[in-house]
């Protein structure tokens, strides 16, 4: 069974879905940490892209970023953590990673 994935779209809801992330994009954005405090910054594209993975993800990792690294760990299973320094690639990995989950857990069912 292949697994389905949200769909994923870049786009700023107030914008007539103009895409994000274009060239005068790239300021820094101040991100608060864990306690709220402002860390490190993303570029704006940057920002938009972490915001963008949380808009789709969040309902099974807790998604963030600080000191350059995007982290993602799986609700119910904080011990399972995903880390990039490429908001692509930890896309991918959350991915492949909701895949594995599922399919174990549909085999984990069937054997009941």
């Amino acid at each position: 069974m292949e697994p389905s994935y949200p769909q994923e779209r870049l786009s700023r809801p107030d914008d007539d879905d103009e895409p994000v992330g274009q060239p005068d994009d790239d300021q820094p954005v101040d991100q608060p940490d864990d306690d709220g405090e402002p860390t490190a910054a993303l570029s704006r594209s940057e920002a938009s892209e972490l915001a963008d993975l949380k808009f789709h993800w969040d309902e099974a990792y807790r998604i963030d970023w600080a000191d350059g690294v995007y982290r993602a760990a799986r609700i119910g299973q904080p011990s399972v953590v995903l880390t990039s320094e490429s908001c692509e690639d930890l896309r991918q990995q959350i991915r492949d990673d909701y895949a594995t989950w599922q399919l174990s857990r549909l085999h984990d069912s069937s054997s009941l």
